[in-house]
């Protein structure tokens, strides 16, 4: 999905090397290189005109994934061409056509990060207007802790993981809808509220 490219360091995050290892205690690591059951908790939608209207066309499948209770991130190469270049955004991308979220989701993980995702769940679906993909666009979010597979992950695309507690989440440099999705996974808050901007 992703082609390589570099960036500056996101401020208050280390870049280690391209190898898989344990977080260790310090959380806004820049590192190199998964609840029980699933639990479906889609979004309520608010406006009948688009409940009743065929799902978007493009849908992309995210995972807000945990280690140790820290948020995983990714520092998304700074190429031209792709969503959120240089940012700091969720592990995944699209769905392929006829592909089921859940089944999306644990493909991406293991493309992007090389480790198997057993127990997740959905915390919601989005659906918002992409000035990049120019569409309505359907965003699905998967909770998932990764603690025990995650010293074996390699980053595969992007430049990097980052692991940040809530309090250490970047200023700025962050993806808008992942700041919302996080913010309302941490305070426990509904699902999402489903508007197309």
């Amino acid at each position: 999905m992703d082609r390589a490219g570099r960036a500056p360091r996101a401020a208050g995050a280390a870049m280690a090397g391209g190898s898989a290892g344990a977080p260790g205690p310090s959380h806004g690591l820049l590192l190199g290189a998964k609840r029980p059951g699933v639990v479906e908790r889609p979004m309520p939608d608010t406006n009948p005109a688009r409940a009743a209207m065929e799902p978007p066309r493009k849908q992309m499948v995210h995972g807000v994934l945990l280690v140790d209770g820290a948020y995983v991130l990714q520092l998304r190469d700074d190429v031209p061409g792709i969503a959120s270049p240089g940012m700091w955004a969720f592990f995944g991308g699209a769905l392929e056509e006829g592909e089921e979220p859940e089944v999306g989701l644990r493909r991406e993980i293991a493309e992007e990060l090389g480790i198997e995702i057993d127990r997740r769940e959905l915390l919601c679906h989005v659906d918002r207007r992409s000035d990049f993909w120019r569409q309505v666009v359907r965003y699905w979010f998967f909770v998932a802790d990764v603690t025990t597979q995650w010293p074996s992950h390699e980053v595969r695309e992007g430049q990097g993981a980052g692991l940040f507690r809530f309090p250490e989440l970047p200023a700025t440099g962050m993806n808008e809808l992942v700041r919302e999705v996080v913010t309302r996974h941490h305070r426990g808050l509904a699902p999402v509220s489903d508007s197309a901007t």
